[in-house]
């Protein structure tokens, strides 16, 4: 039996996805020993601390709204695919526990910030046409902290002569 899925439960998702990546990033300046990683990644940990506030904002909007679909259940198959390829989905403690030096973290960092970005491109369908600026300023940002660490990860997967 399909499960009417509404926008708002999609929202719900998108706001999980960021306090998994508040958490992802503290956890990760927490454990890292360099300092200037650790600070770095305590402000993507506030930035996404921000995100979450933007799609509570949201979720105002899209109380009760149900999505529109091809057929029953369309679109709650499509999330729990994105949900479970996420790359979170076995848990942020989990997820640390494999991070054995600076490149693990980045590198994991990567994907969840590109799965977010996926995501976010979906939720774009679901909100009205006012909101979806607030969606294209998250996605955005979520590109600024691609290439953030995309500039960490040049730093330190570098081979050093001298």
């Amino acid at each position: 039996m399909w499960k009417i899925f509404k926008a708002e439960e999609v929202v719900d998702f998108a706001v999980q996805v960021e306090k998994n990546g508040q958490k992802f990033y503290q956890a990760l300046a927490d454990k890292l020993d360099n300092r200037e990683l650790s600070l770095i990644f305590a402000d993507l940990a506030n930035q996404e601390g921000k995100h979450i506030v933007d799609f509570q904002r949201l979720l105002g909007d899209l109380k009760g709204i149900p999505l529109n679909e091809s057929y029953p259940g369309e679109y709650e198959e499509y999330v729990k695919g994105l949900a479970e390829s996420h790359v979170f989905t076995r848990g942020v403690d989990e997820a640390i526990k494999d991070i054995k030096r600076p490149a693990d973290g980045i590198n994991m960092a990567l994907s969840f910030e590109k799965d977010s970005i996926i995501f976010f491109q979906e939720l774009k369908e679901l909100v009205s046409p006012g909101n979806v600026g607030v969606i294209n300023n998250l996605i955005a940002e979520e590109k600024k902290h691609i290439l953030r660490l995309i500039e960490l990860k040049k730093m330190y997967s570098c081979v050093c002569f001298g």
